[in-house]
C-alpha cells in the first residue's frame, strides 16, 4: 500500500485533511474489498455497519493512492459506498487508483455492485508485463502475492454471480459468459471500457481490430483480454503450452491450440488436466513487431463447462456436484451454494481473523460451512483447526474428508452428499 488509509475529518481547511487515525489492517482489508459483494450479501451487510458508524461520526477517509486525496462516504437507497472526491479543492487520485472512476453512478436504482473503481493495466509502454505474477501465485496456504489477472478473473465472476449455484437453477454456458460480459462493463483496461476489450474464443480479428481501434491511455501498449473455456491442456517439451478449447456452445466443437511463448500460470492446484477450466489471456503485440500473440495467462479449474464455479482441488468440484444434487433434493427453498472467492472478517471472542471457507451453505440469512479436508499434513491439519472457531463463527460448521478411501466410487459420492444433505438441513431448523 503507498500511502496508509487515515480517517479524516469531513471537509477541509483549503483542502488540508485532519487525521483522526489510520486504519487497522482489517478495516484496510474492508475498504479493498467490501466494493465486491453483492447489496444482498449478508456479510457485506456485517461490512456496511463499520461504513455507517463512520459516516454518523462525519468521517471521510484519505485514500492510499495520496495523502490528500479524499473518500467520501455516500449513502444510497439500501447501503453506503465509497467515492472519490474530484472537485479541485481537493488533490486528485491517482490514474490507477481503485476509487479514481468511482464518481459515476453505480446502479443504486438497480441494487447491483458499483461501477468500475480499477483501471486494470496489464502491459505499460515502457516496461513490458509491469505486473510480474508470482508462480502459482495464491495466497491462501503459502502468502504469495496473488497473481494479478486472477484478482480481475475474481472481480468478473463475484459480479457475475458465477461464484455460486442456486437449487433450482440451470446454468448454459451462453448464460455463463453473457454474465461475465455483462459484469466487465464495471471495469476498464488500460482506460478503455473492460467489455470493449474482453473476447471470447475463437473471436481472433476482433481482438486483433481492438489493438489498433480503442483508445488506451498513452502510456499503456495496447492489450486485450480474452476468456477461454479448455477442456484439456498439456505441455510440450519446449515449454510451450497447448490447451483443448470449446470453441462454440456447439456440442464436441473443440480445438488444440498452442501458446507460443506464453508464460501460463495455474491455480494453487492445477486439478486434473481433462477437468473444465477457464482461462484468461493477455493479447498484445508481439515485441518484435511481427504479429500479436499472448504473453500470459491464468488458468482455473472449474466444476463443469456450465458452472464456472472455481474450485482448488477434485474432491472440491465433487462436493460442489455432491452439494448441487443435495440442493435440489431438499424441500427448502432459497438455497445457494457459494463458493468464496475472497476472504471475510469473522471474530471469536475477542479476536478477529480473516477465513476463506472452502463451501458456504446459504437460506436467507443463515448459512453452514462445509470444510473439505484435502490431505493429513500436520500443517494444513494445524492451520484448519486454528481457524475453525472462526468458521463456526459464520454457522454451523461440517468437514468432509477427501482422504478417506472408498472401494467404490460410488460410496464416495454418497458420503459428500450426506454432509452436504446434512448442511442444508441446518438452514431448515
Amino acid at each position: 500500500m503507498k500511502h496508509p488509509y487515515r480517517l479524516v475529518r469531513r471537509g477541509a481547511n483549503k483542502g488540508q485533511t485532519i487525521t483522526v487515525r489510520e486504519l487497522s489492517p482489517t478495516e484496510c482489508w474492508l475498504i479493498n474489498n467490501v466494493a465486491h459483494h453483492s447489496w444482498q450479501d449478508p456479510t457485506f451487510r456485517r461490512y456496511q455497519e463499520k461504513l455507517k458508524e463512520w459516516k454518523e461520526k462525519a468521517y471521510w477517509l484519505s485514500c492510499d493512492c495520496h495523502p490528500e486525496a479524499v473518500l467520501y462516504l455516500r449513502q444510497a437507497k439500501n447501503h453506503i459506498t465509497l467515492l472519490a472526491r474530484s472537485d479541485s479543492q481537493y488533490h486528485s487520485h491517482e490514474d490507477n487508483c481503485d476509487f479514481a472512476r468511482s464518481t459515476r453512478e453505480d446502479g443504486d436504482k438497480k441494487g447491483g455492485l458499483p461501477k468500475a473503481t480499477k483501471d486494470h493495466v496489464f502491459i505499460r509502454d515502457l516496461v513490458r508485463n509491469d505486473e510480474e505474477p508470482q508462480a502459482n501465485g495464491n495466497n491462501r496456504a503459502g502468502g504469495h502475492r496473488e497473481d494479478t489477472l486472477f484478482r480481475l478473473m475474481k472481480k468478473l465472476l463475484i459480479s457475475a454471480q458465477l461464484d455460486v449455484i442456486r437449487a433450482g437453477h440451470r446454468p448454459q454456458e451462453s448464460q455463463a459468459r453473457n454474465a461475465i460480459k455483462s459484469a466487465a462493463e464495471n471495469f476498464t483496461v488500460g482506460g478503455v471500457p473492460m467489455d470493449k476489450g474482453l473476447f471470447f474464443f475463437p473471436y481472433w480479428n476482433d481482438m486483433a481490430n481492438a489493438l489498433r481501434t480503442l483508445p488506451f491511455k498513452q502510456n499503456v501498449t495496447p492489450h486485450v483480454l480474452t476468456w477461454w473455456l479448455v477442456k484439456e491442456y498439456r505441455q510440450h517439451q519446449d515449454g510451450d503450452w497447448e490447451v483443448l478449447v470449446k470453441s462454440s456452445p456447439r456440442r464436441d466443437s473443440e480445438r488444440w491450440y498452442r501458446l507460443n511463448g506464453t508464460r501460463l500460470s495455474f491455480h494453487h492446484t492445477r486439478g486434473r488436466r481433462d477437468q473444465w477450466a477457464i482461462l484468461m489471456l493477455i493479447y498484445t503485440e508481439s515485441p518484435d513487431g511481427n504479429g500479436n500473440y499472448f504473453p500470459r495467462g491464468y488458468l482455473a479449474p472449474v466444476v463443469s463447462s456450465n458452472h464456472w464455479m472455481v474450485v482448488d482441488s477434485m474432491a472440491e468440484k465433487s462436493v460442489a456436484v455432491a452439494g448441487r444434487q443435495a440442493m435440489e433434493k431438499s424441500e427448502l427453498d432459497n438455497l445457494v451454494m457459494q463458493k468464496p472467492l475472497t476472504e471475510r472478517l469473522e471474530t471469536n471472542g475477542a479476536e478477529t481473523k480473516l477465513v476463506l471457507p472452502d463451501f458456504i451453505f446459504r437460506r436467507e440469512s443463515k448459512e453452514a460451512v462445509v470444510e473439505v479436508m484435502g490431505t493429513d499434513d500436520v500443517d494444513y491439519v494445524e492451520r484448519k483447526e486454528r481457524l475453525k472457531p472462526f468458521m463456526e463463527a459464520i454457522g454451523r460448521y461440517f468437514e468432509i474428508d477427501a482422504t478417506a478411501t472408498f472401494e467404490e466410487d460410488r460410496k464416495k459420492a454418497q458420503y459428500y452428499y450426506q454432509v452436504c444433505k446434512s448442511a442444508i438441513e441446518k438452514l431448515g431448523s
